[in-house]
């Protein structure tokens, strides 16, 4: 790795670039997108992997279970698509929260039935 000066440099860089460069900012914008899927794709392989090391622990849930587990990962997969038309409006934020809420208590709650193995 090199020095934080580097760092820096290469960082400094890249934002002029973005600046001074004709369509720095579509580049910037590509970049920015690619790091979106590059996430999103590892959050799908982590999951993948948990359900595939784990999955005598998942079907000993139950279906109750497991409906609590899998319904909190899809309510907080529609809470992070619908952020930004949720945050746009007071009630739409506080349904955002609501949802948020109702995830954390469902991992909550799948988390106790786990213990209870």
């Amino acid at each position: 790795m090199g020095s934080t000066a580097g760092r820096i440099a290469v960082i400094l860089i890249a934002a002029v670039a973005v600046w001074k460069l004709p369509a720095g900012g579509t580049a910037a914008q590509v970049v920015w997108e690619s790091l979106g899927v590059i996430m999103l794709a590892s959050i799908a392989w982590a999951v993948w992997r948990f359900g595939r090391d784990h999955w005598l622990d998942l079907d000993r849930l139950g279906e109750s279970g497991r409906l609590v587990l899998f319904g909190s990962l899809g309510l907080f997969a529609v809470a992070m698509a619908g952020r930004p038309v949720l945050w746009s409006t007071a009630p739409g934020s506080l349904l955002w929260v609501l949802m948020i809420a109702a995830v954390v208590g469902g991992a909550i709650r799948s988390w106790q039935l786990w213990k209870e193995l």
